[in-house]
């Protein structure tokens, strides 16, 4: 696990920040739920969902930036996730990488590793909504930093997910911090979903995400997920950045993909 360097000094909130949490927050003191409002691929946002013990998840995907200068695409990229129990999911995610360098053309290569611990720790019970955890450590090989196909510097993150499932449409949060191996590199992320049935089979949703790296950055997003077979569901979403930092583009974003699991929901 790399290390990971973080300042004791009192952490700043970006403007608006606080009312994100407490509307992440807020929604698991809602009324009684029967299941969770499930988020995750192809969504931003994560939820506090695990597979169920001894259960996988398998998401393979193509995902990327457009417009927003320098065209990024992930493909594929595999997210490999399995349940340890009922409430504890362990996670890898791992992209082919694929960069056009302003006037060097296309690089690629795997970028980033993210290594992942999801504990849900309140489960779906008569007065709460579950809420869950995560630990998640990148490393990066020096092949793919000198290309540019990754971040410079090594990574930790710490998610908080909850969700609520209501009558028709249900709704879910998380908030992340980013701890970053760079004086000041440290940032914020938080994002809120909902999620409905729109057609016959079909499961939309919508996110509304934002990060606080330099500027806010907020993107709206949304997805689609369909069954295509026992064990298969397509996964599809469509978003785009509505502001950026100073001097920053602001792309567009897609994911195009299929999950995997081996005990699907009845």
């Amino acid at each position: 696990m790399p290390q990971v360097s973080v300042e004791s000094a009192r952490v700043a909130f970006p403007p608006g920040f606080r009312r994100i949490v407490a509307l992440v927050l807020a929604l698991g003191s809602l009324v009684p739920v029967q299941a969770s409002a499930q988020a995750g691929p192809p969504m931003i946002a994560n939820d506090p969902g695990t597979p169920g013990n001894n259960n996988w998840e398998i998401n393979v995907a193509a995902l990327g930036a457009l417009g927003g200068g320098e065209p990024e695409l992930d493909a594929p990229y595999f997210d490999v996730n399995y349940g340890l129990g009922d409430r504890v999911q362990l996670s890898i995610e791992s992209p082919w990488a694929q960069l056009n360098g302003a006037g060097e053309g296309w690089s690629s290569g795997i970028a980033e590793v993210e290594y992942g611990l999801r504990w849900r720790f309140i489960d779906q019970e008569a007065d709460h909504a579950p809420v869950s955890v995560a630990i998640q450590a990148f490393s990066t090989e020096v092949y793919a930093r000198r290309k540019e196909l990754a971040a410079q510097e090594d990574e930790f993150d710490l998610p908080l997910q909850v969700a609520h499932e209501g009558e028709g449409v249900s709704f879910g949060g998380e908030v992340v911090r980013h701890l970053v191996h760079v004086d000041g590199g440290d940032y914020w992320q938080a994002g809120v979903y909902a999620k409905t049935g729109c057609a016959q089979g079909w499961e939309c949703l919508g996110e509304l995400n934002d990060s606080w790296d330099g500027g806010s950055a907020p993107i709206v997003n949304f997805g689609a997920r369909h069954p295509i077979a026992p064990h298969w569901i397509l996964l599809a979403s469509f978003g785009k950045q509505l502001a950026a930092p100073q001097g920053e583009a602001k792309p567009w974003i897609f994911y195009l993909g299929v999950q995997f699991l081996s005990h699907p929901d009845e």
